[in-house]
């Protein structure tokens, strides 16, 4: 479910960081960053009677953004309603990704943020092709980044691109074996192949990691 962002588009997404006593030094040095990678582009300050003033760091001196970093912490510490920092996006953020027409529910699903700094277009499995109607011929996809952490939990819990296996009208299968995994379980699964114990243990790690870290699979691997 991972996508690759090129570097030019992560640092104009954004995703509103609410300064708190467990993230405000984090976001201190975000905004002593500006928008030099990784780091944020605006500040949203509340008003005493209502309202926000907005401050863009893209052509603040840096002495200016310091001083509102330093004014972040203060803040916090006395009590006054919170910051709002509009920090860049980072590698583990979740995406609604699609692409027109949009003409069924999969057709817009969400991947997790690849931030990658060489490349200059969007990298995505072509297992996802079928799903999005989409293939590798300049295809224009569109990026979406969740603003709440509502949005992002729904985003991963319901429309994660791992979970759109069949299509919601007629029950048929969206994602499955396609292309290379076809020809490696023909290649691992032929007669007389043969592998040694460090091939196995490789093969085992990669198949199995995912699932550890998210936590589907446990146990004691040692």
């Amino acid at each position: 479910s991972e996508i690759g962002i090129p570097m030019m588009i992560a640092e104009e997404l954004t995703y509103p960081e609410v300064a708190a006593n467990h993230n405000a030094e984090w976001l201190r040095k975000l905004v002593e960053r500006g928008t030099q990678y990784p780091g944020a582009t605006e500040v949203h300050t509340p008003r005493p009677h209502g309202g926000k003033s907005i401050a863009k760091l893209k052509y603040m001196p840096i002495e200016k953004r310091e001083a509102l970093a330093k004014q972040l912490i203060t803040d916090i510490e006395s009590g006054k309603p919170p910051m709002t920092v509009f920090r860049q996006l980072r590698d583990g953020d979740p995406l609604l990704v699609n692409r027109q027409p949009t003409l069924h529910k999969p057709g817009i699903m969400a991947h997790v943020a690849k931030v990658m700094k060489k490349e200059k277009t969007i990298r995505l499995h072509y297992v996802n092709c079928n799903t999005y109607n989409a293939d590798f011929d300049g295809d224009e996809m569109n990026l979406h980044a969740p603003q709440d952490p509502i949005g992002r939990m729904e985003a991963l819990s319901i429309a994660k691109a791992d979970k759109q296996y069949l299509v919601p009208t007629s029950g048929k299968p969206l994602r499955g074996l396609i292309q290379d995994h076809c020809i490696a379980g023909a290649m691992l699964s032929k007669r007389d192949s043969y592998f040694n114990r460090a091939d196995v243990c490789f093969l085992l790690y990669t198949g199995l990691r995912a699932a550890v870290d998210t936590g589907d699979v446990t146990g004691d691997f040692g």
